[in-house]
């Protein structure tokens, strides 16, 4: 099994934080591959632990490894993730030919966090793919891991693997994956209209998106005011085939007189400048 290097991952994050101003781009997660030097563990099948008995479509798995109990709560595909900026700012991450698979665990023991990232590796096949070097949103007590995978994936097999000293337990996730990662989404925004000039504190903005891929997915981005440090994120679903238009307000800074409004989806950014009536005028 091949598996996909972390230092490949922190390479394509660097370079894409200086070329996005407010974003971080996604990690590529595919600029190379090493050789496993040897077994670490014996990998067990954690559907054994499965609490309904519906294989990998369950919502709920765990295991007991390393002294820690481990739960998956969740497992999902998306197009783009939210991460922290410089540790600091959340904003929108993704590529135009990537995807992801989001997991939620939750893991008992000291640091859970920086254990799982250490310990949890993807496997589509025969590659293993280790989680972005980011914290993914929602920053919560569970722990939120990305990996980031082609878009042109065909996978046969899907899983969860926890590297652990003595066992792996590994949670399948062919099922309940590999058919919304062979068919993802693909969003086009079409249009971005701002008022040029606004009556108050705050301007109604609209968008419009597509989802022009094969799969039902979630367009995910910011959009606020660049006169401020970080913007909101806003989440819209959009069946394949199906076109939305959304009317958003945004808050403006009333001391700044011109302002540019930013809508950013990670792969791309449209800016728009409106006048802000200051209290002079």
């Amino acid at each position: 099994m091949k598996r996909v290097s972390r230092r490949a991952v922190v390479a394509a994050v660097v370079p894409a934080v200086a070329a996005t101003a407010g974003c971080l781009d996604a990690t590529d997660g595919g600029g190379g591959t090493t050789e496993p030097t040897g077994t670490r563990s014996t990998t067990t099948n954690a559907t054994t632990q499965d609490e309904t008995g519906e294989g990998d479509a369950a919502p709920a798995r765990r295991a007991d490894v390393d002294g820690r109990s481990v739960r998956l709560a969740s497992a999902r595909t998306s197009r783009a993730i939210v991460t922290l900026l410089a540790g600091v700012h959340p904003s929108v991450s993704a590529e135009a030919d990537r995807q992801y698979v989001v997991v939620e665990l939750e893991v008992s023991g000291d640091d859970p966090q920086q254990a799982a990232r250490d310990a949890c590796e993807l496997r589509v096949d025969d590659a293993a793919i280790e989680p972005v070097s980011e914290t993914v949103q929602p920053f919560t007590d569970a722990v939120h891991l990305a990996f980031s995978l082609p878009l042109d994936v065909d996978p046969e097999a899907v899983a969860l693997a926890w590297v652990g000293a003595v066992e792996t337990p590994v949670f399948p996730l062919t099922n309940s994956l590999a058919p919304s990662l062979r068919n993802p989404p693909a969003f086009e925004v079409r249009s971005f209209q701002v008022p040029a000039r606004a009556d108050g504190d705050e301007v109604a903005v609209s968008f419009t998106v597509a989802n022009v891929g094969e799969g039902d997915g979630e367009f995910l981005a910011e959009l606020g005011s660049r006169a401020v440090s970080d913007q909101g994120e806003l989440r819209v679903e959009v069946a394949a085939g199906e076109t939305k238009t959304v009317t958003r307000s945004v808050g403006l800074v009333p001391s700044v007189d011109e302002q540019a409004v930013v809508l950013d989806w990670g792969s791309g950014s449209m800016e728009r400048t409106v006048s802000v009536p200051t209290t002079t005028e």
